[in-house]
């Protein structure tokens, strides 16, 4: 883990989960620079992706992206988790998560969440190599902003 108070973030080197972490722990440790992708870096990445293609589904088909919200106790299983540099400006985290997922029909989607707690638990999750994991995402009590606060559930397997 980087010692000084800024991590570097481009998008062939992106945030850990063990920098979501420091952050989560203590966000003033941590200042997170902002970035711009380098076109080589995605054309390499989306490469990567398709040479890892296990069916013609995952080869051929498109990742629809489904906001965490939108998928309320709803199972899914999580493959595999990166962060994103958030572009909101204001309150919540600098970063949120983008989980590739199954459905319990073989689905697959890409799914991106930003809520606190929902983050935290997908670092701890890939920290300690638990995934691929059946979860479902949970909605609080609205608070006196009126937001709606999410977390992440156990699933167990997809029901």
């Amino acid at each position: 883990m980087p010692t000084d108070k800024n991590i570097p973030v481009t998008i062939d080197e992106a945030l850990s989960y063990g920098q979501v972490l420091s952050y989560l722990a203590d966000p003033g440790s941590v200042q997170i620079q902002q970035f711009k992708e380098d076109p080589d870096a995605v054309r390499g990445r989306i490469e990567s992706q398709l040479l890892a293609a296990t069916s013609i589904e995952a080869l051929l088909g498109e990742r629809e992206m489904i906001q965490g919200k939108q998928f309320v106790n709803k199972p899914f299983q999580v493959r595999s988790v990166e962060w994103r540099l958030s572009d909101f400006d204001g309150e919540g985290l600098p970063f949120y998560a983008i989980c590739e997922i199954v459905t319990p029909d073989g689905t697959m989607h890409a799914l991106s969440c930003g809520a606190r707690s929902v983050v935290q638990k997908l670092a701890i999750m890939v920290s300690n190599d638990w995934l691929p994991a059946w979860v479902r995402i949970t909605e609080g009590k609205a608070t006196d902003a009126g937001y709606k606060p999410l977390d992440l559930a156990s699933a167990p397997d997809g029901f």
